[in-house]
């Protein structure tokens, strides 16, 4: 085959334990005191309050570890390095045999997640190719003697999740949790946005 060109690829960051195990155990036990609401779709996945991170200790101390990283993200889909916040965070805690339905982050350009436990492979983050399910029609050809790759691939599925680890993905893309076979698994999830960005002058800039 000739040489094929990878047009416009979609950036996922994934940054190995970045969090310590010492600071893990301080953010379990902080996380007892915490109040759960049950997710629309399951009983077996609940969250905490979307809040600013500038209200919570343990949300300051990881807005410390994770921005440098924003900002080494944001890089790659702006060309630029940009002043970035954190504007909403939550704490997810997916039980055995849950799942989170897909979605995306309205609002927002760099969505994270940072894992307090390790994620059994089946209830690694997927993500799916956007488009289709709409008014437009669709074509696809999918049987059991095609071959999945890069270019033809409807979703794609992280591998090798630790405990301490952060992703980072573009806001905008679809993403959901398959049904969870393994023990108990608590992520932090976030928004963040950059402070403007800049076409040729004209600016747009964003507040808190």
């Amino acid at each position: 085959m000739d040489p094929v060109t990878p047009l416009f690829p979609t950036p996922f960051m994934h940054i190995k334990r970045l969090v310590d195990r010492e600071m893990l155990v301080d953010m379990a036990k902080e996380l007892e005191n915490q109040t759960w609401f049950r997710n629309v779709h399951t009983d077996l996945l609940t969250h905490t309050e979307i809040v600013n991170p500038a209200s919570n200790k343990m949300f300051l101390k990881l807005r410390k570890l994770v921005m440098p990283k924003v900002v080494d993200f944001g890089s790659v889909m702006f060309g630029e390095r940009l002043k970035w916040s954190v504007k909403e965070v939550w704490v997810n805690v997916l039980h055995h045999g849950g799942h989170q339905a897909t979605h995306s982050h309205a609002n927002s350009f760099v969505s994270g997640v940072i894992y307090l436990t390790q994620s059994h492979q089946s209830s690694n983050i997927v993500f799916h190719r956007n488009g289709g399910g709409g008014i437009d029609f669709v074509f696809a050809n999918s049987h059991e003697n095609m071959e999945i790759n890069p270019y033809n691939a409807a979703k794609w599925q992280s591998d090798d999740i630790d405990a301490g680890d952060l992703v980072l993905f573009p806001s905008y893309l679809l993403h959901g949790v398959p049904t969870n076979e393994g023990d108990k698994r608590v992520s932090i999830a976030f928004n963040a946005i950059p402070d403007q960005i800049n076409s040729w002058g004209y600016k747009i800039k964003f507040s808190k």
